[in-house]
């Protein structure tokens, strides 16, 4: 994101952001750029990182990384995760070393994931912007319910895993990135769901509630971006991942592809 205190003191211009900064201010880059792990449209894009590169006359040697050593489900389940989500799978996989499952119930997953955090710690729950912050002006009232559980939104980013109260809350796209959990449940909003006549995964704008995200932003930059934030989510866990989703067809959609739970 542009910072006209830091542009000024680089002197660059207003449009400048990060990267411009690493550019001006360095010989040697090592940048680790994945593009299917953008969510919003201040992210860098591809096209802006490379353009940016040659115009100031700095070689590129890319190296392509296509082993993962987070998650003990191998390298296939990356992968495998974007397919699904992208609807471009072919094929079932199982990963018989990892545990994933996708929950018919939610009190099931949440009572899953606490037993998980007892057992293993770092064990935590996620969710896309499918909810609004109502515990902002009243933190009394819980941001979430399903079933017979409340739920509120991370009341901080920084250190979030450190606070023992966090694993009652449900972490953000803004929380997770760059942490490793052991278990990850991911609640799928109604922000996205299953068109059973287009035989499409679609995003629903009346239930997506991050304004920055969604302001100026195309049907299928939208769709985009909500679907590279759960595929974000989906490849968190190092031990495992559990999974809810909101849309009834959604859901059926993912029976085909994760094991459901019990």
């Amino acid at each position: 994101m542009p910072d006209s205190i830091t542009n000024k003191r680089l002197g660059l211009n207003e449009s400048c952001d990060e990267l411009d900064w690493l550019l001006q201010c360095s010989r040697h880059l090592i940048l680790f750029y994945d593009e299917k792990q953008s969510v919003a449209p201040s992210d860098i894009t591809k096209s802006s990182l490379e353009n940016r590169l040659y115009a100031r006359n700095r070689g590129i040697r890319p190296i392509a990384l296509k082993e993962q050593l987070r998650i003990r489900a191998g390298s296939e389940y990356v992968p495998y995760i974007f397919d699904v989500l992208f609807q471009s799978a072919t094929a079932v996989k199982h990963f018989h070393d990892y545990d994933f499952k996708l929950f018919q119930s939610f009190d099931k997953m949440i009572q899953c994931i606490r037993e998980k955090e007892e057992a293993v710690g770092l064990c935590r729950l996620c969710g896309g912007y499918a909810w609004k912050w109502v515990a902002k002006d009243n933190p009394e009232n819980p941001d979430i319910h399903f079933e017979n559980t409340d739920i509120w939104w991370n009341k901080q980013t920084s250190g979030w895993l450190r606070n023992p109260e966090a694993k009652e809350e449900m972490g953000s796209i803004y929380t997770l990135p760059g942490l490793d959990l052991n278990y990850t449940a991911v609640v799928i909003g109604p922000e996205l769901f299953y068109d059973p006549v287009d035989n499409c995964v679609k995003a629903d704008r009346s239930h997506f509630f991050d304004n920055k995200v969604k302001k100026n932003t195309t049907d299928d930059d939208l769709r985009r971006y909500i679907l590279n934030t759960y595929a974000v989510f989906m490849t968190r866990g190092i031990m495992g991942t559990y999974i809810y989703v909101c849309d009834d067809n959604l859901r059926s959609y993912l029976q085909k592809y994760i094991p459901v739970h019990g």
